[in-house]
């Protein structure tokens, strides 16, 4: 089994790799499964910022646009929103692109707009998200998607 610090020097060394042979896209994808695993399990949050903020200058300077930077945006938010700075993730959020497509991607980005809207005490528009974070991936059973939405539901239920 991996330890965390191994993990964490794997997916270092992924971006290096992926930056050195021009694949900026997949360097990307490497820093947001890094900025993942900073924010949980290893809850280092304050690292998982500083990769979060590099990879967004990263992606601008080599003009990657994948739906990658959309996926990062949505990891940052969640970074901040564990830090409690609630208005600088809402910020982030209101920068991703790709919130209406279908898939993992619009669940993430329509559960992270519940969890805000249920933190601001705007229930009906949390409910609203949830039901589109449904609609847009309802064959998705990943603990990674089911987690958060149970962690929203929780919030309406209190």
């Amino acid at each position: 089994m991996v330890g965390n610090q191994e993990g964490l020097s794997m997916l270092r060394e992924a971006f290096a790799i992926a930056d050195g042979i021009g694949e900026a896209t997949e360097a990307a994808r490497a820093c947001n499964n890094l900025i993942a695993s900073l924010r949980t399990p290893v809850n280092d949050l304050e690292q998982a910022e500083e990769v979060f903020l590099a990879v967004l200058d990263y992606t601008s300077r080599k003009d990657v646009r994948s739906p990658i930077v959309d996926w990062i945006r949505l990891e940052g938010a969640e970074v901040m929103q564990r830090l409690g700075r609630w208005r600088e993730a809402a910020h982030i959020v209101s920068q991703v692109r790709s919130g209406a497509v279908m898939g993992i991607y619009g669940q993430y980005y329509e559960i992270t707009l519940a969890l805000q809207r249920a933190v601001q005490g705007r229930y009906d528009e949390s409910e609203q998200h949830l039901r589109r974070a449904e609609e847009l991936a309802p064959a998705i059973r990943d603990p990674q998607a089911i987690a958060p939405t149970i962690g929203v539901r929780m919030r309406l239920l209190l």
